[in-house]
Formats: structure tokens, C-alpha cells, sequence
């Protein structure tokens, strides 16, 4: 009777812990770094998540950064997300990109590039960009455009919702110019 009990107890837990890991989520995660001869590196990290209910997740984030003769920095960072629902045609994926640039006397660059694909197969793009020089004398001209456009899944229905572009002009710390136009 006593070994009955113990291999029904050994049996139970066995099935217990057996179905704890199978419900159990996974993840693997990989870093990699390179560092280059002009002071910058390139960093690249991916990262793949499985849940109990079967869905994919991987995240790849990629960081390269330049350095030039000037000591001038360029940073560009690319993030991709790929979200894969257990199922067919239920697939989401996300990739942003942003560029930044310095340059001479406190000016710079910055450049955002991102584009979306919901479940439903929605495509939504937004290019921003800003763009900011300083002169010898300290006066500042900035540009600025921002753009979002928006495609259902199908044809000819491509739709620009959002398209902005501003000029602002600095001089001894008044503004002198500014003009802003939508389209």
C-alpha cells in the first residue's frame, strides 16, 4: 500500500512539473560589441521571447557610432520589433531608426525614421527631421519637417495625414524669420 501511495505521489508531481514547464516562457538574449579604430563602436543586441500561448517576440537593436576627423559624432540606432501571434496573417512589426549628427559650432542633425505594420496589415510611416547651423557669429537657423503617412492594407488608399515644415531663424538671440507650412 505504501509503495502504491509513493508512486501515485512520484506520478502526480511528475505531471505537475512537467506542466509547469511546458506553460513556462523561453528567452535568449545575444550582445555583441566592436569597438572601431576612429574612437566609435557598432552594438548590436537581440533579444527572442517565446510565451506559453506561442507567441514570437524579437527585438534586434543596432547602435553604430562614427567619429570623424573633427571629433564630430554620428550616432545612428536601428530597433526592430516583430510581434508573431501563434496563427496565420496576425504578424505586427515595428522599425524606428534615428540618426543624430553633431556639427560645427553647436550645431547638429537629427534624422527619425519609423514605420509600423499592425496585425491587420495597416502601414504607418513618420519621417521627422531637424536640422539646426550655427554661424561664426553665434546665430541660428533651424528647419524642421515632420510626415506621417497612413496605407490600409489594399490598394490606392495611401494617405499622407500629417506633413509639417517650420524654418526659425535666431539672431542674437531674437527670432528674426519664421515660417511654417502645411501641406
Amino acid at each position: 500500500m505504501k509503495f502504491r501511495i509513493a508512486t501515485f505521489t512520484a506520478t502526480a508531481l511528475f505531471a505537475l512539473f512537467t506542466a509547469i514547464g511546458a506553460n513556462a516562457q523561453s528567452s535568449n538574449t545575444q550582445n555583441t560589441v566592436e569597438y572601431n579604430k576612429d574612437g566609435g563602436y557598432n552594438a548590436k543586441t537581440s533579444s527572442e521571447t517565446k510565451t506559453p500561448e506561442g507567441t514570437n517576440k524579437l527585438t534586434e537593436d543596432e547602435v553604430k557610432v562614427k567619429v570623424d576627423a573633427e571629433g564630430f559624432v554620428k550616432k545612428t540606432e536601428t530597433v526592430t520589433q516583430t510581434t508573431d501571434p501563434k496563427g496565420l496573417g496576425n504578424k505586427s512589426e515595428n522599425k524606428s531608426e534615428v540618426t543624430e549628427q553633431e556639427k560645427a559650432n553647436g550645431g547638429f542633425s537629427k534624422t527619425v525614421k519609423s514605420k509600423s505594420t499592425d496585425s491587420s496589415g495597416t502601414t504607418t510611416i513618420v519621417d521627422e527631421s531637424e536640422n539646426t547651423v550655427v554661424d561664426e557669429n553665434g546665430n541660428v537657423t533651424a528647419t524642421s519637417s515632420a510626415k506621417k503617412t497612413v496605407d490600409p492594407k489594399g490598394l490606392l488608399n495611401k494617405k499622407t495625414v500629417v506633413d509639417i515644415k517650420k524654418k526659425k531663424k535666431i539672431v542674437n538671440g531674437v527670432v528674426v524669420e519664421e515660417e511654417v507650412q502645411k501641406k
